[in-house]
């Protein structure tokens, strides 16, 4: 019968207990469904203004870090014909859209508490604003 060495056992458990659990960084707030409310453009009539507009456009934020939109994020549009999907890293507060890849469409959020606006890749300060709605 094999012996049970108590102190490579204890060590094992120390290990194990010292391993951090993996788990993803939420941010609360963030994590929900969003409808967009209002947008600055840089052109047409209302260049760089922020305007209120009236669009059935949403976009979720998920707590595994993935974002949905029931409209186009490649291009800042209002339209809700083309869905797109793409991850969010809520340390560099950055979206990656696909197929956009980096660099292209939204690229990055700012958030408080009741509003979330999404920039994107333009010759100025181009954004979309969103209420939180679920």
């Amino acid at each position: 019968m094999q012996k049970i060495n108590f102190g490579r056992l204890s060590l094992y458990l120390v290990i194990l207990l010292m391993i951090p659990q993996c788990k993803p960084v939420v941010n609360d707030e963030l994590v929900g469904v969003w409808q967009l409310t209002h947008e600055q453009l840089d052109f047409g009539a209302d260049a760089n203004q922020e305007v209120s507009v009236t669009s059935k456009k949403t976009i979720e934020f998920k707590n595994n870090g993935t974002i949905v939109s029931n409209g186009q994020l490649c291009t800042i549009a209002q339209d809700i014909t083309t869905s797109s999907v793409g991850k969010y890293d809520i340390s560099t507060k950055s979206i990656n859209i696909v197929p956009c890849g980096p660099g292209l469409g939204a690229t990055k959020y700012a958030q408080d508490a009741k509003d979330l606006k999404v920039f994107f890749v333009c010759n100025a300060v181009c954004f979309q604003r969103y209420k939180k709605i679920k």
